[in-house]
């Protein structure tokens, strides 16, 4: 699987729709969508440590679950590509 391209893929979404659109589209009865705050955080689409800024293009908005769903994602990216530099 190519996870660099699902993660862009997702990023791409991601930008593309606010929270509220997400959690709408994901469940339209969800019980935060009756407030007018959603908590939600803002993360580095590359992090600072590996480069980035902290400019809004390297910004993305996420609820928590997308938050932990690009935790594990980039994870997986970055033992793919540690494993592939072990091997050559």
């Amino acid at each position: 699987m190519d996870y660099k391209k699902l993660h862009d893929k997702f990023i791409e979404f991601w930008r593309n729709s606010t929270p509220r659109e997400r959690l709408i589209k994901r469940n339209p009865k969800d019980e935060r969508l009756k407030f007018s705050y959603l908590y939600t955080e803002v993360h580095h689409i590359l992090p600072t440590s590996l480069g980035g800024s902290d400019d809004p293009p390297n910004l993305v908005e996420l609820l928590h679950r997308n938050k932990k769903f690009r935790e594990n994602i980039s994870q997986t990216i970055r033992r793919k590509y540690n494993d592939r530099n072990r091997n050559d």
